[in-house]
């Protein structure tokens, strides 16, 4: 108990709010050297920190039970697939890890991996689905389907704990070194995806310093881009990479003029052609930042127009990718509702009535759709389309 609570104290958050540790490697080494009822056993300790114990306000009872319970239910299942593929128990059968009977050892190891992980990446993405109204197999797409080769070294790690407690328990303590760099490993891991939001974070406040008009735009379109996705049914790593991409659309305007971006009037033919360079602008600047290259071509094509009349490809309907025309008119219904140097917000009824009206010359009818769910309740169609107003 006490070496499961230090190992579990030493978990790593993950996304949607799972977490991880690698305490499945001394699970696993229960389930070889005490089989599968042991295991479970064992595994009740896992799911509570040292520091839910000396922090009692912490300590979540709930949490605390429906992670020993789903620890343990994973590790008799483990333990059973273990047995019934023909897995030796090293105590109950008097027996350290018999090397000459190693390749008969290996089907029934790589299935007890195999279904701990998969019994326990989804009851944990089951939980957190019902609490956050989340896909469950998008929940364990974003969240756990990059760990199956992590399980498989921390299985073949707790095959080592088997065979050294089997023959001397107190050397375990020198295990703390590889299992520290296993966790080591799972922290970089997510560290990289910390540097990635702040890497972003960075680039949205240089778009801001640059055109202070549109404080909080990128963000805002982001996120009505990820509500528009959801309502199109997009997987959660899509929406995540939508979101991601969406609070940088503007990114380019880092390299237009200051003087044309504030400007409190109309501008000129050529002060809008600059203007019009941003997605390409926007598309070389991230062309050599590796985790957003795939999504480019939503920043790059994000002006273009269902009937073909946008900048700057003149791309028509569905050869416009789906990212770009839910940024489009994330963007534009994002513009027409926010104060501007050159004008005001524009009532809610009549940004409805000009989405309604460029449904399928602008915009893409379904996204039009998704939007007015979202944005409210729509209001009758009108004869006579009007121009929709766009950001510069």
């Amino acid at each position: 108990g006490i070496f499961q609570f230090t190992l579990e104290s030493l978990q790593v958050k993950l996304k949607k709010g799972a977490t991880t540790s690698v305490t499945f490697a001394t699970i696993f080494a229960a389930v070889i050297l005490f089989g599968p009822l042991s295991a479970g056993a064992i595994a009740l300790f896992q799911g509570v920190t040292w520091q839910d114990l000396f922090n009692r306000e912490k300590l979540k009872p709930f949490r605390w039970l429906f992670n020993s319970m789903q620890h343990s239910t994973s590790a008799i299942t483990s333990g059973l697939a273990y047995q019934a593929l023909g897995g030796i128990v090293f105590l109950k059968a008097n027996n350290g890890f018999v090397l000459n009977n190693f390749a008969s050892q290996i089907l029934p190891l790589m299935g007890a991996i195999g279904v701990f992980y998969i019994v326990n990446t989804l009851l944990v993405s089951l939980a957190i689905s019902i609490n956050e109204k989340i896909s469950i197999t998008d929940l364990w797409t974003l969240s756990f389907s990059w760990g199956d080769l992590n399980y498989l070294a921390l299985g073949f790690l707790g095959i080592i704990f088997a065979q050294i407690y089997y023959f001397e328990p107190l050397a375990l303590i020198l295990l703390f070194i590889p299992l520290a760099i296993a966790r080591q490993t799972f922290l970089r891991y997510m560290q990289l995806e910390d540097a990635y939001s702040s890497t972003i974070a960075a680039l949205i406040r240089a778009i801001e310093a640059k055109d202070p008009y549109t404080k909080g735009h990128s963000e805002r379109v982001a996120s009505l881009s990820a509500q528009i996705g959801k309502h199109l049914k997009l997987s959660e790593k899509d929406i995540e990479s939508l979101k991601r991409i969406a609070s940088l659309h503007d990114i380019g305007k880092i390299g237009v003029p200051k003087r044309i971006l504030v400007k409190p009037g109309k501008l000129s033919k050529e002060e809008f052609q600059m203007v019009k360079q941003h997605p390409r602008i926007g598309a070389r600047i991230l062309k050599d930042v590796s985790f957003l290259r795939d999504l480019i071509p939503a920043i790059y094509y994000h002006h273009e127009k269902i009937d073909g009349s946008g900048y700057n490809s003149g791309l028509i309907g569905s050869n416009i990718p789906l990212f770009a025309r839910i940024i489009a008119l994330a963007d534009s219904y994002d513009a027409m509702t926010s104060d501007r140097g050159y004008r005001k917000a524009l009532p809610k009824q009549q940004v409805i009535e000009q989405l309604q009206e460029n449904a399928g010359t602008q915009f893409d009818k379904s996204i039009v759709q998704a939007t007015l769910k979202i944005v409210g309740t729509a209001v009758q169609k009108k004869e006579t389309p009007t121009p929709v107003l766009i950001s510069k």
